[in-house]
Parts: C-alpha cells; sequence; structure tokens
C-alpha cells in the first residue's frame, strides 16, 4: 500500500473531501497528513522498536570512529566480524569507552597490520547519546579492509506519498488512529475535537498494548514534541 492511499482513507474519514468534484484536502491538507504519518510511524517504531530491525555491513575506516550506515539510527547488537569470505568468524565483546585501550591513541601503519586478514577489532564501545557511532579497539590501521555485521535499528522513512508504506499489516489501523490522533488535536480547543483527539490516541495505545499510564504519558509527550527518532 502507498501512503497515499492511507491518507486518502484519514481524508475521507475526517470527511474533508469530495474526491468526485475533485475537491479534497481542505482543513487538513496532504502535507499536514504526511506529517501525521511520519509521526505515526515514529511512535509505532519507538515502541515496538524489536520490529523495526535490520542486519547490515559496516565497512570500518581508519581509526576508531565507526559511523552506521543508512538506514541504521541506533545500534542493537554487534553480530561479529567478516572474514575476507563475507562469513562471521570473530565475536566481538563490548565495553566502556574509559576501557578501550585504543582510545585517542595514535593509528598503527605498521606493516604487521596491512593484511585485513590480520587485523581484528577486540573490542567496541557504544554510547546512545551519540547513537550513530560506534567505537572500536584497536584502532583500525591505514589500508585495511574490515567488516562488522550489525543489527541496527531501522524505523521506515518516509520522504513523499508516492512511497510504500513499508510496515507489516497489524501496524497500519495503529498508524490510521494515530494520524487522526494528531488530525483532530489540532483543533485542541474545540472540545469535541478534544475528545475525538484523546480517544484515538487511547485507541492507538491500546492497540500497541501500552496500558501503564506513566508509560502512555511519556510517549504521549514525545509524540507532542516531534521527538522519536528512539
Amino acid at each position: 500500500m502507498k501512503v497515499s492511499g492511507i491518507i486518502e482513507e484519514v481524508s475521507r474519514y475526517l470527511q474533508d473531501n469530495e474526491f468526485e468534484d475533485d475537491v479534497a484536502y481542505v482543513h487538513w491538507t496532504k502535507q499536514d497528513l504526511l506529517t501525521y504519518i511520519r509521526n505515526a510511524i515514529a511512535i509505532v517504531a519507538m515502541v515496538r522498536k524489536e520490529e523495526f530491525t535490520s542486519t547490515v555491513d559496516v565497512d570500518l575506516v581508519e581509526g576508531i570512529i565507526q559511523e552506521l550506515p543508512a538506514p541504521c539510527k541506533s545500534l542493537r547488537t554487534v553480530q561479529g566480524q567478516k572474514d575476507e569470505n563475507g562469513v562471521i568468524t570473530k565475536r566481538v565483546r563490548e565495553t566502556k569507552i574509559s576501557n578501550l585501550t585504543g582510545f585517542n591513541r595514535a593509528v598503527c601503519t605498521s606493516s604487521t597490520r596491512s593484511s585485513s586478514s590480520e587485523y581484528t577489532v577486540k573490542s567496541y564501545s557504544y554510547d546512545e547519546t551519540d547513537p550513530k557511532v560506534i567505537i572500536v579497539d584497536p584502532p583500525v590501521p591505514k589500508g585495511v579492509s574490515a567488516t562488522l555485521t550489525i543489527t541496527c535499528y531501522a524505523p521506515p522513512e518516509i520522504s513523499g506519498e508516492d512511497d510504500e508504506l513499508e510496515v507489516d499489516d497489524n501496524f497500519r489501523p495503529i498508524i490510521f488512529e494515530l494520524m487522526l490522533y494528531y488530525a483532530y488535536g489540532v483543533d485542541i480547543e474545540d472540545v469535541a475535537n478534544r475528545e475525538r483527539s484523546n480517544q484515538h490516541w487511547k485507541n492507538a495505545l491500546d492497540m500497541l498494548q501500552i496500558y501503564d499510564y506513566t508509560q502512555r504519558e511519556e510517549i504521549r509527550q514525545r509524540s507532542r514534541r516531534g521527538v522519536m527518532n528512539g
């Protein structure tokens, strides 16, 4: 299903259209609804992170700082280091950055480490405050080719209405409810719309099986701020 499909469904539900007369998206523009669907997907992905993971390879670069590739937003696990045949043969342990022997150390460029088969990542450090960076030890020498395989958090990104909505079918009614939460929330000073907005929020979180009041309120606050990077 394309993003445009659910946008049209929401617009019809809001009765914000007369599609047969080519009059549509009056009170809520397509851009509004596109923002709502992005926010809705972000909430679903944040709550159900385990459903939005991807296994990717990280081609290591010289030094200790390695950046997560697209579509990764944050690290889940490091599966290990691949050999020259593309097989994971070496496990890598996690450690605190203060315990990394290679931190702030000059990169070794000795010929004894010029072969990718001789370079091994012994440990890595990860800080959730800098979610797209992994620190490896020892530093990767210049000219060495090495690869880590990781599992990362990778929620879908929506660039426009022609994108495919690549989420599990079970999440689509939840996204629908969250879009209505945002749509009716525009007129929050109107009592009827405020109640509608709150009801759709409750519907969505019930479907996500989030029943704890504190957790629900935390998610709501993040949804209002638009801070949904998880």
